[in-house]
């Protein structure tokens, strides 16, 4: 994730303050209800910084970068106290880096419970485990309390020391750490994805020696320690054998659409943010090349869409599909801007290349939308700016209305 600076991140909020509620036609011509974002959860403020969000059973779990993860009632939570800690990645054992306070992707980026939790009570985190390196690692839940001895790390990949980035205040942060979790049901196995950004090495995308700049597919086990690799994943003379796609550059967000079981992936660019689609192994998604630049390129898989930097300022956040009371998002991939707090969606059936001029449904104003979670009807967005910064004082959640409600 693009994280800056407090003073460019306020100069960002007052561009945005003034942005409206928008109610407009989806480009494809479908005509989109009026929609409009309002807070929700106002007081709640302990979750600073989110970055994720998952629900199970009407509890909403909220992953903090700075490495916490609170947990509380959709319906009821009113406040802080309202809130349970769920998770304390300081109490955990493992090894953590967080340096947020000068930018960076560091910390706690993101979360996954196994698809049949409670049941099999374990859940994954994607975290940056030191300077040098991040981890995936699993731990177990017992009486609904983390079992923090159970701390099962299936993956240690290190960072290009030499490559981090240097801001414009001479501050030295990391970035393109990519970082998301999903599971898929494929079969009989429940198959967890990660994306993994190419951590500003222009060598890492391109390198199958390398899990920089990919989508790994692992298969870890539910009864005991590790993983095992998919027998269908890529085969790779490397060894890198949990390479499931190669060609990203920082990946933060990425969904299944459904039954298609094809992966929609939000890819941060450089001058150009995509929307890229997973639907077989092996897939090279042909970064160096930013958005569409060079197209066509042979055995490149280009953005189903992209936009630039000079739409409006870009970091794409992607979101999930929509299956709700809000027909003109039905059947829908969701996506949002980091920056600019619009929303957006797209058809999950697209077949385009290199589409542009998605319109946008919706504007959380003043929110820098780091996540976006559907439960059931309900769309919600976190803020991953909120409660921290004073002046600019602006709630961590939102939720999506109509204005026909």
């Amino acid at each position: 994730m693009k994280y800056f600076n407090i003073v460019y991140i306020c100069i960002i909020i007052a561009l945005f303050a003034c942005v409206s509620q928008v109610q407009c036609d989806s480009d494809d011509g479908d005509h989109h209800e009026g929609l409009y974002f309002a807070p929700v959860w106002t007081g709640i403020t302990t979750a600073i910084l989110p970055v994720d969000m998952d629900s199970v059973d009407g509890d909403i779990y909220v992953t903090t970068i700075v490495g916490f993860i609170y947990s509380f009632n959709a319906e009821t939570a009113t406040s802080n106290d309202d809130v349970t800690e769920f998770f304390n990645i300081y109490a955990s054992g493992v090894d953590f880096f967080s340096n947020i306070q000068v930018n960076g992707d560091e910390g706690l980026i993101s979360m996954e419970f196994h698809p049949l939790y409670p049941t099999i009570p374990k859940f994954y985190a994607f975290y940056s485990s030191s300077n040098e390196s991040v981890q995936i690692t699993c731990w177990t839940v017992v009486d609904g309390a983390v079992d923090y001895s159970s701390a099962d790390v299936l993956m240690t990949i290190p960072k290009p020391l030499a490559k981090h980035v240097v801001g414009y205040q001479g501050d030295v942060y990391e970035a393109y750490l990519g970082g998301d979790l999903r599971f898929n049901k494929e079969g009989n196995n429940y198959n967890l994805y990660i994306s993994v950004g190419y951590g500003n090495d222009d060598t890492a995308a391109q390198d199958l020696n390398n899990y920089l700049g990919k989508i790994l597919r692992i298969k870890p086990s539910v009864t005991g320690t590790g993983y095992s690799v998919p027998s269908d994943n890529p085969a790779n003379s490397h060894g890198k054998n949990e390479i499931y796609a190669s060609g990203v550059r920082n990946p933060r967000k990425m969904y299944f659409t459904g039954k298609s079981k094809d992966l929609f992936i939000g890819d941060v660019g450089d001058q150009f943010d995509e929307i890229s689609r997973l639907s077989a192994a092996g897939q090279n998604f042909g970064y160096l090349i930013d958005g569409c630049n060079g197209y066509p390129t042979a055995g490149i898989t280009y953005p189903i869409y992209t936009y630039t930097s000079s739409d409006f300022p870009h970091t794409i956040t992607q979101g999930p599909l929509y299956k709700g009371e809000f027909e003109s998002l039905n059947n829908r991939m969701l996506f949002a801007d980091l920056y600019s707090g619009q929303l957006y969606s797209i058809q999950r059936t697209d077949t385009v290349t290199c589409g542009t001029g998605v319109t946008p449904v919706a504007v959380a104003e003043g929110a820098f939308v780091s996540s976006i979670l559907v439960v059931g009807d309900d769309v919600y967005v976190s803020n991953v700016y909120g409660h921290l910064f004073y002046p600019y004082d602006q709630p961590n959640f939102y939720k999506l209305y109509s204005y026909d409600d």
